[in-house]
């Protein structure tokens, strides 16, 4: 049988270095009479229990002649069951041995033989070879002697790879905002994570699978911001290529709760044929991903303002009063779009196909706050109440504290400057390519800092920014007030 390839199993094999493996054979007769009873000892050993296709390996197969009896023409074959190259062969015990010996070999088999083999006697063959190609190997060896009607056989089988490497699964989420360390969003949110993989080496790795596993009860949006048809508990692919020896991907995707409760997200490497891992156990990464819904506060929104065109950004802008007519207090407010023609330009994230804004801060009871939009292209639209809607959302799906890394700002700024008429800080800096966070503070120590959603996507050389007020920032920046840009990983 030629080599055939076993994508996508790991094979355990049952012959070790140094292991005795012997097989005692005591039934039969001798062509001669009045011998004792006869019976081989055989045993093997390897250089390596760990096969690949092109490295050399080296075998030892020990006969010891136990039959009372001198014998004569005995044979000693290895197999196996698919095409290997043999290196060198050799028979090394005492003189008398290392001359009464012939090898041959063919594609799969080498085969000793000698004459006059002495009672008690050892004769150790040894060799080296090559798999030539990877998949499940199975190596039968076989003594026999034309004294002899019986045959002692060994047979092992082992798994020969095409390549080694040690891959490290890795899953983050990359919200910018407004989730939490603990994963909460409300059901029907679309939340945005990255699946990482990185060859520790020492081989490259082919046709690698990096695959995503969703729970019943979570839907796949996109991967690789490539639309998907999502269903819920599937397997699905991130990424299938080669990865060198030192390389890593990684793949975004996002995903949507259906339904409230905890939802564990895996992402995997399912072994590329041939491939044997190291280090089976970072080969995959879970993320606890928790959903809730809206909490019952009371609340009414409307818009404030006519729209207009601000020249400092190009957007078309109109404001919407948030005000919380219940009798108590809310934990903080989402304010969700429908029906848009144009796109939210300042959206938090979106809630199935419908983007929302978030004030973060407790509402009181009675109270109001006032929600500036923004919208691209600037092409005024209708916006009819109808459209906007508010809700109270609880405290623990919210937080806009940055994580304690982010102490300085990455890079330097151009400007920053309050704008004369509309009040709204500015603040220019270097475009380096990617994305970025804004942080705020109103002190030089940023004791209390807040993340500015959204994240900022380049643009030209150099980034303008607004600090506008709610929902950019909690409060509009009519005092003294501090930055910080972070270039996003």
């Amino acid at each position: 049988m030629q080599g055939h390839p076993y994508p996508g199993m790991k094979f355990f094999a049952n012959f070790r270095l140094g292991a005795l493996l012997a097989l005692l054979l005591v039934s039969g007769g001798f062509r001669a009479a009045a011998v004792p009873t006869p019976y081989f000892t055989l045993s093997a050993t390897t250089s390596t229990n760990l096969y690949f296709a092109g490295v050399t390996i080296t075998n030892s197969i020990t006969v010891t002649n136990q039959t009372g009896s001198t014998l004569t023409n005995l044979y000693l074959t290895n197999s196996y069951s698919s095409a290997v190259s043999y290196q060198s062969v050799g028979l090394y015990v005492d003189n008398t041995y290392r001359t009464n010996y012939t090898a041959l070999t063919n594609d799969t088999t080498v085969t000793f033989s000698f004459q006059l083999f002495t009672n008690n006697s050892v004769a150790q063959f040894s060799f080296t070879w090559q798999p030539l190609t990877y998949g499940v190997l199975t190596n039968t060896i076989v003594v026999a002697t034309s004294d002899l009607t019986n045959t002692a056989v060994l047979t092992v089988t082992n798994p020969v790879y095409s390549s080694q490497a040690d891959l490290a699964v890795g899953l983050s989420l990359v919200s910018q905002a407004y989730i939490t360390n603990q994963n909460w969003v409300i059901t029907n949110d679309w939340v945005n994570y990255r699946a990482y993989v990185t060859n520790l080496g020492p081989g490259t790795v082919n046709n690698l699978p990096l695959l995503g596993n969703l729970p019943a009860g979570v839907k796949l949006i996109s991967v690789n911001n490539s639309t998907v048809t999502g269903t819920n508990a599937n397997v699905f692919s991130l990424f299938t290529g080669t990865l060198a020896a030192g390389a890593s991907t990684n793949i975004p995707f996002t995903v949507a709760p259906t339904n409230t409760g905890y939802f564990p997200l895996k992402t995997f490497v399912s072994l590329a044929s041939g491939v044997y891992d190291s280090n089976p156990l970072n080969n995959q990464a879970t993320n606890l991903l928790f959903a809730t819904n809206y909490l019952a506060g009371t609340l009414s929104v409307a818009t404030n303002s006519g729209q207009i065109v601000n020249p400092q950004n190009g957007l078309i802008e109109q404001t919407v009063n948030v005000v919380n007519t219940g009798a108590t207090p809310v934990q903080a407010v989402r304010v969700v779009v429908t029906g848009l023609t144009n796109q939210l330009f300042n959206a938090s994230a979106t809630n199935g196909l419908q983007p929302f804004v978030v004030y973060p801060l407790a509402l009181p009871a009675g109270g109001n706050v006032a929600l500036r939009l923004q919208f691209s292209p600037r092409l005024p639209f209708p916006l009819a109440h109808g459209q906007l809607q508010a809700y109270e959302v609880p405290a623990n799906v919210l937080n806009d504290t940055p994580p304690p890394v982010l102490v300085s700002t990455n890079f330097g700024y151009y400007l920053l400057t309050k704008l004369a008429g509309s009040g709204d800080m500015l603040l220019e800096f270097t475009n380096l390519g990617g994305t970025y966070t804004v942080i705020y503070a109103d002190n030089a120590q940023f004791n209390h800092a807040r993340i500015s959603p959204p994240a900022v996507k380049s643009g030209a050389n150099r980034i303008q920014w607004l600090d506008y007020g709610p929902p950019a920032t909690t409060s509009f920046p009519s005092g003294t007030r501090y930055y910080r840009v972070i270039l996003n990983p």
